[in-house]
């Protein structure tokens, strides 16, 4: 059986000049406005081009900017912390006269989970009673709460963007606009629920430097976080690992700065991005379709990053946003992307093992579309893609 499935294989691989004739005569259905490449990484050969070097709006496509720079920042083992501190002095029996404070790591896990675990941090400390304030410290993030794409005011399509944002910035079923705040009023609640209590209110304020740090809640890891930002394309993710890489690596906990590192790392593997947001709800981002090679290209020969960041990509036909697209094709299981969907906006990035045994990148960027027309394009050329045989 095993080797009929490779004998099948085999027979269903195709030469590099058949290859390019079949994109060539898919890409009669596309709308002009795209814009295609396809590179063997081995070789480093193109395989395809169409336009390839024209800017076009990637849509979520462009999150492969976002998770890439991340886990070459952070390193794949990276945490993002959320703190808890104290400022004040605690007596024998355990009464801390002065207030704990939650500072906000850009964690966007951070959750009700996290704040419980804070709260028995607290405790193991030997805190009893707090005769003070709860403050939540968000400084470490900007105050722009969106992006560029909502006006920069939180959204459910991003969540609130803040260092502390509980619950996604969730408030019930609506968003709070004093994340810092609320998340204060979570841990003072938490407190409370352990046993400690609490005299004061909850409040917002930045951690003064008298502060001692009591204990911290990790994030799951950066290649965790990755996955979970790719595989669903979760924009609150991406936001938030931008904002954080720009805190982190950029001096300022902005959009604006993580988007400058971003644009710096994809320049190191030749892309020439013009990147606006990390979520790529903005149509200003625009790459072209050679970029996104590239990017893809120079992420697999990084040795720190190039595992975690193919496994955080969605597998054609199994999981993720595209666990429903492609199956029974050459593609399903062999290929593993980003997806792309906006208005007018369908694509797809990243890379197949191919039936011929290559390994290949592509991206295909289809702008000023019918999103179902786009879809049913890419749907068609990724499995031709992946029967390449060299």
């Amino acid at each position: 059986v095993f080797g009929s499935s490779l004998m099948a294989e085999s027979a269903s691989a195709i030469s590099g000049s058949a290859l390019r004739s079949r994109l060539a005569s898919t890409m009669r259905s596309a709308s002009p406005y795209s814009s295609v490449a396809v590179r063997d990484l081995a070789s480093g050969s193109s395989l395809f081009n169409y336009k390839g070097t024209t800017g076009r709006a990637p849509a979520s496509v462009e999150k492969l900017y976002t998770t890439s720079t991340a886990l070459d920042k952070f390193g794949p083992s990276g945490k993002l912390k959320t703190e808890v501190l104290a400022n004040g002095t605690v007596d024998a029996e355990g009464a801390l006269d002065g207030d704990i404070y939650l500072r906000g790591g850009g964690d966007p896990t951070f959750s009700s989970t996290s704040i419980t675990n804070l709260a028995r941090i607290v405790g193991a400390a030997g805190i009893s009673l707090v005769k003070g304030r709860v403050y939540g410290d968000e400084s470490l993030f900007d105050d722009r709460y969106g992006t560029i794409f909502t006006n920069f005011r939180p959204t459910g399509e991003t969540g609130v963007l803040s260092a502390l944002s509980y619950n996604r910035g969730y408030k019930g079923s609506s968003l709070t606009l004093a994340p810092a705040y609320y998340s204060a009023q979570r841990l003072r609640a938490a407190l409370i629920d352990a046993g400690i209590k609490v005299r004061g209110r909850a409040s917002a304020q930045k951690v003064p430097e008298s502060a001692k740090l009591i204990g911290s809640q990790p994030s799951p890891s950066i290649e965790t976080l990755a996955k979970w930002t790719n595989q669903p394309s979760d924009n609150f993710y991406a936001e938030m690992l931008l904002k954080g890489v720009g805190a982190k690596f950029g001096g300022s906990g902005s959009t604006k700065a993580g988007a400058a590192i971003a644009m710096g790392f994809a320049r190191a593997t030749g892309a020439t991005p013009k990147i606006t947001d990390g979520s790529g709800l903005s149509l200003q981002n625009k790459t072209s379709a050679e970029s996104m090679v590239k990017l893809l290209s120079g992420v697999s020969k990084n040795r720190k990053v190039a595992g975690s960041f193919d496994r955080s990509l969605a597998i054609v036909g199994q999981n993720g946003t595209l666990s429903g697209r492609m199956r029974g094709t050459a593609a399903q299981g062999r290929c593993h992307a980003k997806t792309g969907t906006h208005d007018a906006v369908a694509s797809l990035a990243g890379y197949c093992s191919t039936t011929g045994g290559r390994n290949v990148a592509f991206a295909i960027l289809i702008n000023a579309t019918n999103v179902a027309n786009g879809r049913a394009v890419i749907d068609r050329m990724v499995p031709q893609i992946a029967t390449y045989s060299g």
